[in-house]
């Protein structure tokens, strides 16, 4: 079967959808690539995908993905004093990577790294080029 001959919603809503079971597994079964802009994106992502994500791989499929760095508080008030978005964004981006990384490191994290192992994931980082205002600033 063909992603074109799949039978698709209109429409698909977190919350109302199981957007896994409808939507992410029948299509990662038929597809070739896998293209996501996600404002946040987590390893737990791969893990929920199963064996349709391993099909995707077995049929040289790549995963391109583009996200965001998730930015703390913390990371908001520097930037909102001077310092340099590009510099906060790098040193979040190494946290998440360490923590994710850690000892007892679960199955989205293993997922992740042998897709990139195997040259079969790309990750963009994008940098917001203006920053939300933190909470008690005009």
């Amino acid at each position: 079967m063909a992603l074109r001959n799949l039978q698709y919603q209109e429409d698909y809503r977190s919350g109302y959808n199981n957007l896994v079971e409808e939507f992410f597994r029948p299509s990662l079964r038929e597809a070739s690539t896998y293209w996501r802009a996600a404002g946040y994106f987590s390893s737990t992502a791969l893990e929920s995908f199963g064996s349709p994500l391993g099909e995707l791989v077995l049929n040289s499929g790549r995963i391109r993905l583009v996200t965001s760095v998730e930015l703390t508080e913390a990371d908001l008030n520097a930037i909102a004093n001077g310092s340099s978005k590009e510099t906060i964004c790098a040193e979040r981006l190494e946290q998440i990577v360490s923590d994710e990384f850690a000892d007892g490191v679960g199955d989205g994290v293993a997922r992740l790294s042998r897709l990139l192992e195997l040259d079969r994931l790309e990750i963009r980082i994008a940098v917001p080029k203006t920053c939300p205002v933190t909470a008690g600033q005009g």
